[in-house]
């Protein structure tokens, strides 16, 4: 993974699209790593409580106890 990365700094990476909640890119990855033999995989996604809720609930604790 380093190989993937080493060329970006702290910046950048913290801008990197991970992909978190987009179903295809999950997907995807998700049929790549278990398609892939001989060596773990692993799957790096970044998601965001509350997405998709409104500004009121993205990224607030409150968002995992609400009822909707």
């Amino acid at each position: 993974m380093n190989k993937l990365v080493e060329h970006l700094d702290d910046k950048a990476l913290t801008k990197l699209r991970r992909g978190g909640h987009d179903s295809i890119k999950l997907f995807s990855a998700y049929n790549e790593a278990t398609n892939h033999k001989g060596q773990p995989s692993v799957i790096l996604a970044k998601t965001v409580k509350g997405w998709a809720l409104g500004k009121g609930f993205e990224a607030r604790n409150m968002t995992h106890q609400k009822n909707l």
